[in-house]
């Protein structure tokens, strides 16, 4: 994927932001999985709104499915089954979650 980026669609923006992280980082990965997502999407809608064609989902399901079963991510816009989407949601790698630290503030000395 990366090799076809920078052959082909260094020129845009988007992608050559995404190649000047450093190679094997994990920005550069979480980087290169959303272009794809956001290409699969795309695939995806017009599969959708044609009625024709293969519906590309993040994960591979055994059974098989309409494309009616997908719904896509709001974080990472990657197509998944919509009973399985909830837990991607807690888990999904580009979701805002707050930390788990408190911010406790010291007691004023009285």
């Amino acid at each position: 994927m990366a090799r076809h980026l920078e052959a082909k669609h260094s020129d845009k923006p988007e992608e050559a932001n995404t190649l000047k992280c450093p190679k094997g980082s994990k920005e550069r990965k979480m980087q290169l999985s959303l272009l794809r997502n956001k290409g699969n999407r795309a695939h995806n809608n017009k599969v959708i709104k044609e009625g024709k064609g293969l519906v590309i989902p993040r994960q591979q399901s055994i059974k098989s499915a309409k494309p009616g079963d997908y719904l896509h991510c709001i974080n990472c816009e990657g197509y998944l089954k919509r009973k399985s989407l909830w837990r991607h949601m807690q888990r999904c790698y580009l979701s805002q979650k707050p930390g788990k630290a408190r911010n406790i503030s010291s007691p004023s000395p009285l």
